[in-house]
């Protein structure tokens, strides 16, 4: 068993539960906690980071009155009382009041169009501090670390050279910044629980506000991948410059001469006959010398719609991240993961919020020739942090 320290950013997880209809408690905490360690895991301590309620006076923006800010830390003070607990508190400042809404509409201004800009400071400082602690003592051989924080990243190395193991948790519709999974020695995912009473509204994955706001984005990308998924059949891929070019702007193809040479070369050989996900993820690293799950995916749904697209943003809302670059047999998970993925899309086209988001896509865009996977990977894409 190896021993492991779980370091929580409060406010990290807050907004993450929040958007996700759940009350941010001392239950919902203990349990996402507990939910981090693996079964080969011992916890050594649960170390949670955030900053008490601000309390104080202030001056509304336009009409200048008094305004008081009320509340409790009781909260924090029964986490800390947890069995492994320990709370370390920074400090929440008040940094004045902004627009509900951006631009500022030039009617008349009242106090209710503004709202507190609070600024939580110190807690990266103490995670960074915790885990240089850990380094000296050597009480933990890992450190599992849930926030999306790239402040974070200075400490993350500073514990990965005094030979600690980092744990990166990708919490569920969450994406991570690739930096932090760069210094990360495996990434984890994790769900948060539907406790009783924590719950705030309809327990379903993707709400109607969501579906309508990513629908209007969709225009211009729907237009592309459309032309893309036409013109693929009718041109030599290898010599296509704007079939390149288009190819390169959606799919964000940021790779050299060299590499898109042998991946247009892949695409056009692979146009004669049926190429699965594992083949086109071990002839890809074949011929350009780099594991590329998220390109090999790429190419697989172009030649087949029905197939899907790896991408972080699409694997947050599942709670899935791929297999850090340093775990062991990384290919294999990778394809898990892949499999996995398909699986939980099928699952999602059957759902409530699949026939939701199909019905408004087919509203908004009914001559859009494109299957029932891409249209929820093209909304899943668009619902984003």
């Amino acid at each position: 068993m190896k021993k492991v320290a779980i370091l929580i950013d409060g406010g990290y997880l807050r907004v993450v539960s929040q958007k996700l209809g759940l009350r941010h408690t001392p239950e919902l905490i203990e349990s996402v906690a507990r939910s981090c360690a693996a079964e080969d895991e011992e916890i050594y301590r649960i170390l949670y980071y955030d900053c008490a309620p601000f309390s104080g006076e202030v001056k509304l923006p336009v009409s200048g009155r008094p305004h008081k800010f009320e509340s409790s830390d009781e909260w924090l003070n029964r986490l800390s009382r947890k069995e492994l607990f320990a709370v370390r508190r920074g400090v929440l400042k008040f940094r004045g009041f902004k627009p509900r809404r951006v631009p500022v509409t030039p009617e008349t201004l009242k106090d209710e169009d503004f709202k507190p800009d609070f600024e939580q400071k110190g807690v990266d400082m103490r995670i960074g501090l915790d885990i240089a602690t850990f380094c000296q003592n050597g009480a933990v051989e890992r450190i599992v670390l849930v926030s999306a924080d790239t402040d974070c990243i200075p400490a993350m190395k500073h514990g990965r050279k005094a030979g600690l193991q980092v744990v990166i948790i990708q919490l569920q519709k969450q994406h991570l910044a690739p930096e932090l999974l760069s210094h990360a020695d495996f990434c984890r995912a994790v769900g948060l629980p539907a406790l009783p009473g924590t719950h705030t509204g309809e327990n379903s994955m993707i709400s109607g506000t969501e579906v309508k706001n990513a629908l209007d984005k969709i225009e211009g990308p729907l237009r592309k991948y459309c032309w893309i998924q036409e013109r693929v059949h009718r041109c030599d891929v290898r010599k296509d410059d704007e079939f390149q070019r288009t190819f390169n702007g959606f799919y964000r193809v940021r790779r050299g001469p060299k590499w898109q040479e042998c991946f247009y070369d892949l695409l056009e050989t692979a146009k004669q006959r049926t190429i699965a996900f594992p083949e086109a993820l071990s002839e890809l690293q074949r011929r350009t010398g780099r594991f590329e799950a998220v390109f090999a995916s790429k190419l697989v749904a172009t030649l087949d719609p029905t197939k899907p697209v790896i991408d972080a943003v699409v694997l947050g809302h599942f709670g899935m991240c791929l297999p850090a670059y340093t775990s062991p047999s990384r290919e294999s998970k990778t394809i898990e993961a892949y499999n996995e993925l398909a699986r939980k899309l099928r699952g999602l086209l059957e759902s409530g919020s699949g026939k939701l988001i199909l019905d408004a896509f087919r509203l908004r865009y009914p001559l859009a020739d494109v299957t029932d996977l891409k249209k929820i990977d093209l909304v899943l894409w668009q619902i984003r942090e």
